[in-house]
């Protein structure tokens, strides 16, 4: 009986170990796939942020800028207005003295529940080697519920021509901005290409100010709502 009841008691230990292992390997393979998730997910990212080749949303501010109310009424006599309620008017001073890949934020607007702001690239993002003006409508982000959406924002973005008001450049989209994306290095949205730099360098072209500023303005056309995806 002594006998019997050894061997029992070892084959309990014996199941008993074997579950433990198929526990264990359970465990290895749930982990190893959540490395895999995360790595995916991390190399999602790095590959965003290659793509867009921009400083990171948190980075400091590295150059001054004046935001001046009214600005466009110094283009002369066809404006007349200062900028709208839905609208930043964000004027850069010696926009050329910028590296390339330098950004300057504006100040904030808000339009219905959307906080925002303008991410310019006085002398382009990366990608553009310094060619070209870059600008993006950017929310700002830090007090909004987790999984926020703004859904099908209607923005233009205007570089505004000092001496010839009817050649300034204007582009429009629509976009639904929101965490995912945000979270995905996706937290602004614009162009890379308003303007050449080169023009920019040419006192005729009407780009730059007399004092080497220029004047971008951002206007929300849409009044977006805020939601939460689930």
């Amino acid at each position: 009986m002594q006998e019997k009841a050894r061997i029992e008691i070892g084959e309990a230990k014996e199941r008993a170990e074997r579950a433990r292992q198929v526990q264990e390997a359970t465990r290895q393979r749930v982990q190893a796939t959540e490395d895999r998730k995360r790595e995916t997910q991390e190399a999602a990212q790095q590959r965003a942020r290659q793509v867009n080749l921009r400083p990171s949303p948190i980075a400091k501010d590295l150059r001054p800028a004046t935001v001046t109310a009214g600005y466009g009424r110094q283009f002369g006599s066809n404006i007349a207005t200062k900028p709208s309620d839905n609208e930043i008017e964000f004027v850069i001073q010696d926009a050329l003295s910028y590296a390339n890949g330098q950004s300057v934020r504006s100040r904030r607007r808000t339009v219905g529940s959307m906080q925002f702001r303008l991410l310019v690239f006085p002398t382009g993002t990366l990608a553009m080697k310094g060619l070209k003006v870059s600008a993006f409508v950017e929310p700002c982000v830090e007090n909004l519920p987790r999984n926020w959406e703004y859904k099908s924002v209607n923005y233009r973005i205007q570089v505004l021509n000092w001496k010839n008001l009817s050649q300034s450049i204007v582009k429009v989209d629509k976009f639904s901005f929101n965490a995912e994306g945000h979270d995905r290095g996706l937290h602004d949205r614009g162009w890379h290409d308003l303007v050449s730099t080169r023009e920019l360098r040419d006192p005729a072209a009407g780009w730059c100010r007399p004092d080497r500023s220029i004047c971008i303005r951002a206007t929300v056309t849409s009044i977006p709502v805020l939601t939460q995806k689930v």
